[in-house]
């Protein structure tokens, strides 16, 4: 396993959504999590009714918060 993505909390009566993900070392920088990530947030949003996702990660975690900026997803710190 490369990794994973996670519906970490999903009150549907919020319409709303917490992913998180995980990638192993050996594939970071290579673009696979922000592919990946994508499509999940397009699936939530076109099958699932969800109308927000959220996402939280530590300060210290740059890597993440990249991937988040790419995803056009603001880190809460």
């Amino acid at each position: 396993m490369i990794g994973t993505i996670d519906f970490v909390a999903w009150p549907t009566f919020h319409y709303r959504d917490e992913t998180g993900f995980i990638l192993s070392k050996d594939y970071w920088r290579k673009g696979l999590i922000v592919e990946a990530v994508s499509k999940v947030i397009k699936f939530k949003f076109e099958n699932m009714e969800v109308n927000k996702i959220e996402a939280s990660c530590m300060v210290e975690n740059t890597q993440s918060q990249r991937v988040l900026q790419k995803l056009g997803v603001t880190c809460h710190k």
